[in-house]
């Protein structure tokens, strides 16, 4: 017989804590709690919570006795609210526990222990929440950061014992909250308000608590995310010290990113407190630093060790080494970003500016020169070089300042003069100048350039500022070591044009002996080559760039630059290969570049990259280039220009060597040779011609070989286009397009070829008929009968060099002057012009050479 089955039990209601909390001036009286296993329903609790929130939120805050309150109080800390598994409940139930914290301030109901749980699930849970403004409990999460900081709540964190962890949670949490903001599509202006209460929030802990090591990490670990280096480095930390987590290193290149400019208003409100735990942070970093310092020569690089590369000391060492950098990178942005919050860290790098270890004073030398240069840790854009090939040319008196970007990262922009603000520092900066140490020269040659680059990150320097930096630069440029030499030169090449003539020709340019300017002319025959390359092209594409005032007579211009080709081509007496090549080159990529102006057509057009040509300037690029040719010409001194000119009969002369050369190529290359003594002939002949032009190359040797690879490769096209470029009766155009093809097919040629191409372009640059080309002849002509008469002297000078060394180019042009004869006749009513005269005399020389070629017009004879 089967058992009786059981009936299942009746439900009971759960069982609650008797007596309700009779809070005076409180409606709810429901309780909260619960014993052990009999739970309240989640609806009922939810909806418990969610009436004693909107209860005490209504309230003021001598509504309620905090002591009458004191059992809700505890009730609502219980692990069972606080710790529900429902994201509900916890919002509500800590939605509550702010309402009772507002309500009890400034005493909290609550012992050291609950308040570390409450806060605990606050930054936790509730601040992460509010990244996602999605999120169903959004609003409730807002309104707790709302309370928290307008009851100042917030601040009961510091009366936490061992806080330490958490408070650096609550950093973390609250930058990676802001930092994630950006991507937030909805509710734009709830994010704005999210972001000031966190501001607000941080603020309030960093005045009232004591802030730990960490925390002062993870505030100014923010400024990194504008460093591009950063990206797979980490803040500079202590020994033992946990990595910082990777999300705290995003870089937002285009603007300031949202956590930057969180730490920024932290440091720059709390800038007195801020400015303790920073210094304390920047001493501890110095510190490790001096410790593996004294175990280094002080006059040997940092590289080199004399212990196992495995070794932990060592490891620890390269460590410290690298803290040490990034904690100085790190001073340049909080410069621009809270400049008050350094008070007590710029006194520690003037002491370093003094020390023992190179390491340290060249890194002061680094960090302080980009604060004072406003130069952050994102450094400087990349900046153009001096283009003198670029149309329209810039001219000083419309050409405004260079920004160096819009970039807010990249400009520029020193908050305070720091010059002034620091002057103990500053100077002892400027006396780094004379350091015994080649690499503090280096760096400290640097840093001045950015100083005068960027005008003092915008602030300006008075003249006597100024004339002190141009001062060390000028002895800087005369330093015994080559490096500090070159150093110099090379960070000119970074100045726009308006700077070098405003800035570094300020003292007077090459107009005076003892200028900066006149100094890089020296090193044009300085006894390093690298140096007498950098001085020769740095000189050269200044002038270049501004050929266009010169042109039109600007004095300022002028007494700057003027001189320049005089001291370039007086280069040329110093007889020597190397030299001499790189004249040729400054003259033909600098001064005369051969792809100036860009050709397009017969006219330019009214608008180029740099600018509008102006109205009234001249549109045809033969006339343009021959001004640029006659301008260089007229600011030759007599010495220099018998120099152009020999160098310009030279390549006459070479031209028809080259001819000579291919022809024998051809010859050598053209089929079998049944006589051995011909294929001798023309071996040795091609020997002769290659060592004639080999001896003018300063790599005689590779010189050589380049060119006998360039018999065996027997390439016909480039035969020809060698013709193109080389030959009198080609214009500009046709000799311009054979030289980029001819460089084009070497270049890509493999490398079997490319080898040639520095040795084929000198031996263009050598050949080539650049400025006594046909095409220049008729703008030369024009130029001849100007009425500007310092041009029109030069021309008809031009024209008599040409017409007595290379009056072949003239064939095509000689009607005209035959013409200009006819128009200029002497008569009674007019007297015969000077540049009658000239196109008489080169007339003479043409027929004296080319007697058939000259044209017979009776009426010519009978005038």
């Amino acid at each position: 017989m089967p058992g009786r089955l059981r009936k299942p039990p009746r439900p009971t209601e759960p069982e609650v804590e008797e007596g309700p909390y009779n809070v005076p001036g409180l409606e709810f009286n429901e309780p909260l709690t619960w014993r052990a296993g009999r739970p309240i329903p989640v609806a009922d609790l939810f909806s418990r919570l969610q009436s004693l929130s909107k209860e005490l939120g209504s309230k003021e805050e001598e509504a309620i006795d905090a002591k009458d309150i004191t059992k809700l109080a505890q009730d609502l800390v219980n692990p069972n609210l606080l710790g529900h598994k429902d994201k509900g409940i916890r919002a509500w139930t800590v939605c509550c526990v702010v309402d009772v914290l507002a309500l009890c301030a400034p005493n909290a109901p609550y012992r050291p222990p609950q308040l570390k749980d409450i806060f605990t699930v606050i930054v936790s849970t509730i601040l992460p929440a509010l990244a996602d403004s999605s999120n169903a409990y959004d609003a409730q999460h807002t309104y707790i950061l709302r309370q928290l900081v307008d009851a100042q709540s917030i601040v009961l964190i510091s009366d936490i014992p061992d806080a330490e962890q958490l408070l650096s949670t609550l950093f973390t949490v609250c930058f990676d909250i802001v930092s994630g903001s950006a991507k937030n599509t909805s509710g734009g202006e709830l994010v704005r308000l999210v972001e000031f209460q966190i501001q607000q929030l941080l603020v309030s802990v960093v005045e009232e608590a004591t802030l730990p090591q960490d925390v002062t990490d993870i505030i100014i670990s923010q400024f990194v995310r504008v460093d591009p280096r950063s990206n797979q480095e980490s803040l500079p930390k202590k020994k033992g010290s946990e990595p910082k987590d990777k999300t705290q290193s995003t870089l937002l290149l285009k603007d300031y990113p949202p956590a930057y400019n969180l730490a920024k208003y932290i440091c720059s409100t709390c800038s007195e407190k801020m400015s303790a735990s920073i210094s304390q942070y920047y001493s501890n970093i110095i510190a490790n630093a001096s410790t593996a310092l004294a175990n280094e020569d002080p006059r040997s690089k940092p590289s080199k060790r004399t212990m196992s590369p495995d070794s932990d000391s060592e490891n620890d060492d390269n460590e410290s080494f690298n803290d040490l950098r990034k904690a100085h990178r790190l001073v340049r942005e909080l410069w621009r970003a809270a400049p008050d919050m350094l008070i007590n860290v710029i006194p520690q790098l003037e002491i370093e500016l003094a020390a023992d270890s190179v390491v340290l004073r060249q890194l002061a030398v680094e960090t302080v020169g980009d604060m004072t240069a406003g130069i952050g840790l994102a450094g400087l854009p990349e900046l153009p070089a001096l283009d003198p090939a670029q149309y329209p040319l810039p001219t000083i008196e419309n050409s405004t300042e260079v920004q160096l970007s819009d970039n807010p990262l990249l400009k520029p922009a020193s908050p305070k003069p720091f010059m002034h603000v620091h002057f103990p520092t500053y100077k002892a900066f400027l006396g780094r100048s004379i350091d015994k140490a080649v690499a503090v020269r280096v760096a400290w040659t640097n840093a001045a350039s950015r100083i005068l680059l960027t005008n003092a990150g915008a602030i300006g320097m008075s003249v006597d500022e100024q004339s002190v930096l141009l001062s060390c630069l000028t002895k800087i440029l005369k330093d015994t070591d080559e490096k500090v030499r070159l150093a110099a030169l090379q960070s000119m090449r970074s100045f726009s044009y308006s700077s070098v003539v405003n800035v570094l020709g300020s003292d007077g340019g090459l107009s005076q002996p003892e200028s900066l300017l006149s100094a890089v002319a020296e090193r044009i025959s300085d006894k390093k080559l690298p140096v007498r390359e950098q001085a020769m092209l740095l000189l050269g594409s200044m002038w270049g760039v501004a050929s266009k005032d010169l042109a039109d007579g600007n004095d300022q211009v002028q007494s700057v630059l003027g001189q320049a080709p005089s001291k370039l081509l007086s280069a040329r007496f110093l007889n020597e290969p190397h030299t001499t090549s790189i004249v040729d080159r400054v003259l033909y990529e600098c001064l005369v570049p051969l792809n100036f102006p860009p050709v397009k057509g017969k006219t330019l057009a009214t608008e180029g990259q740099q600018g509008v040509v102006a109205a009234g300037e001249l549109t045809d690029p033969d006339e343009i280039r021959v001004r640029r040719i006659l301008t260089l010409v007229r600011d030759l001194d007599d010495r220099t220009k018998t120099v152009f000119f020999r160098m310009q009969h030279r390549q006459a002369e070479m031209s028809k060597g080259i001819k000579t050369f291919l022809k024998a190529c051809e010859d050598y290359n053209g089929g079998v040779l049944d006589d051995l003594n011909e294929e001798k002939r023309l071996e040795e002949q091609l020997t002769r011609i290659i060592d004639s032009f080999s001896q003018q190359h300063p790599e005689r040797t590779k010189a050589s070989n380049d060119l006998w690879k360039f018999v065996k490769a027997h390439d016909r096209r480039n035969y020809q286009l060698i013709r193109f470029a080389t030959e009198p009766e080609y214009d500009y155009k046709t000799m311009l397009k054979a030289i980029k093809e001819l460089s084009k097919r070497i270049r890509e040629g493999g490398s079997g070829t490319s080898s040639m191409l520095d040795t084929l372009t000198a031996m263009l640059y050598q050949c080539s008929l650049v400025i006594y080309n046909r095409s220049h002849i008729p703008a030369i002509m024009k130029f001849a009968r100007s009425p500007n008469m310092s041009y029109a002297d030069v021309a008809q000078e031009v024209l008599r060099e040409i017409s007595d060394k290379v009056p072949e180019v003239m064939k095509t042009h000689i009607q005209a002057l035959c013409q200009e004869l006819e128009e200029a006749a002497h008569s009674q009513k007019s007297s015969e012009s000077a540049s009658a005269v000239d196109a008489l005399k080169a007339c003479s020389a043409f027929s004296k050479r080319f007697p058939e070629d000259v044209p017979v017009n009776r009426k010519q004879v009978l005038s």
